[in-house]
C-alpha cells in the first residue's frame, strides 16, 4: 500500500508437515505481534498453502462423508432389513481405522492423494460385506434354528469367490508400485497402497466381522 515493507518467505523442508509448519508460522507471528518492540508494525500474512491445503482435506471429507450417508441409504434401499444394513455399513469405518493405521506405520502422510484413494474405497469396501450378508441369509432360510450353522457355511460358500476378486482389484494396482519410478507414479503410488490396502481390510472384515454379527 505505498508503505516501506520487509517481505518474508518461509518454505519447509523435504521431510517437514506443510500443514504443521503453518500453524508453527502463525503461533509465532501472534508471539510477535504481542512483542512491545514491534508495536506500530503490522504483520499480513500474503499466502499460506498450509491453509489451502487444509481445506481441500476438509471439503474432501465433506464429500466422504456424504458418499457413506448416500451409500448407508442404498444399502437400506435394497436389502431393506435394518440389521444387515448396519453390519455392512460398520465394514466402512472400521476398514478406514485399519487402512489409517497402516498408513501410519508406513509413513503415508493424509494428504489429497490418499484421502482420495480412500473415497474411492468407499464405494468398494461394502462389496464384500454385502456377498457374505446375502450368502449367510440365504443359509439362514436353510437352517432357521442354527445361525452358527448358517454364518459358517454362508461365508466358506463365498470366500474363494471374494477372495479372488480382492486379490483381482489389488494387482491392476501393482505396475504403479513396481514400474518405472517418475514423478506421477510417485503420487499414485500413495493412491495405489490405500486403496489395495482398504480392499484388503474389507476382506478380513467380510470373512471374520461380518459372520460373527450374523
Amino acid at each position: 500500500d505505498g508503505r516501506p515493507s520487509v517481505g518474508v518467505d518461509v518454505y519447509k523442508e523435504r521431510s517437514a508437515n506443510l500443514v504443521d509448519l503453518s500453524r508453527a508460522v502463525r503461533a509465532e507471528i501472534g508471539r510477535l505481534e504481542q512483542d512491545p518492540a514491534m508495536r506500530g508494525i503490522g504483520i499480513e500474512v500474503a499466502h499460506d498453502q498450509g491453509q489451502a491445503v487444509t481445506a481441500s482435506l476438509l471439503a474432501l471429507a465433506e464429500a466422504g462423508a456424504i458418499g457413506l450417508l448416500l451409500s448407508v441409504i442404498v444399502l437400506y434401499a435394497f436389502l431393506r432389513h435394518w440389521p444387515s444394513t448396519l453390519m455392512v455399513s460398520l465394514a466402512i469405518p472400521i476398514c478406514f481405522i485399519m487402512t489409517l493405521g497402516f498408513m501410519h506405520f508406513a509413513g503415508i502422510t493424509l494428504n489429497i492423494i490418499s484421502m482420495m484413494g480412500l473415497l474411492l474405497a468407499v464405494g468398494m469396501l461394502v462389496d464384500n460385506a454385502v456377498v457374505v450378508v446375502e450368502s449367510i441369509y440365504q443359509e439362514r432360510e436353510k437352517f432357521p434354528d442354527d445361525p452358527e450353522r448358517a454364518s459358517i457355511v454362508g461365508t466358506g460358500n463365498v470366500a474363494i469367490a471374494l477372495s479372488a476378486g480382492t486379490l483381482c482389484h489389488c494387482v491392476v494396482f501393482l505396475p504403479m508400485l513396481f514400474g518405472e519410478k517418475n514423478i506421477i507414479s510417485i503420487y499414485l503410488a500413495q493412491l495405489a497402497v490405500t486403496i489395495s490396502v482398504s480392499l484388503l481390510a474389507s476382506w478380513l472384515v467380510a470373512v471374520s466381522l461380518i459372520p460373527m454379527l450374523s
